[in-house]
């Protein structure tokens, strides 16, 4: 067995019953379900310590736009804006998909996503409260 191979497979598992979870909190709106999957963490427990900071991913972020790198830009607003969703931060959440949303590609699916959710942010952080609520926490 290759080295690190463990770790994947529990990644994916996690992500199978993540996705299970998240599809009976949101089962009448795939749009909303697409949308909303790419923005919740499956392991907030290991993630949140190893992420740390939103405020630093945004930062970074701020200096890839600045080069003109816009793919690298979005990865960090969305990476801030998904550790903001966990910690139920409204403003900077909507703050940071704003950010992505400017730098995103009209075509990418990931502009769609960042439009749905800024479309109803009450609902992103309700079903990231309920989703949540069955994880352990960091």
């Amino acid at each position: 067995m290759e080295k690190g191979r463990p770790q994947i497979e529990k990644e994916i598992t996690i992500a199978k019953k993540t996705n299970s979870r998240l599809m009976k909190i949101v089962s009448d709106d795939h749009r909303f379900y697409d949308a909303i999957e790419n923005f919740l963490l499956a392991d907030p427990a290991r993630e949140i310590p190893e992420l740390g900071d939103p405020s630093a991913f945004v930062a970074k972020a701020d200096r890839f736009r600045d080069e003109g790198d816009n793919m690298m830009a979005r990865v960090g607003y969305e990476t801030a804006a998904k550790i903001e969703i966990y910690n139920q931060n409204k403003q900077r959440a909507e703050e940071c998909i704003t950010l992505a949303n400017e730098v995103t590609d009209p075509h990418d699916k990931h502009h769609e996503f960042q439009r749905t959710l800024l479309g109803d942010m009450d609902r992103v952080l309700g079903v990231a409260r309920e989703y949540y609520s069955g994880l352990p926490t960091p």
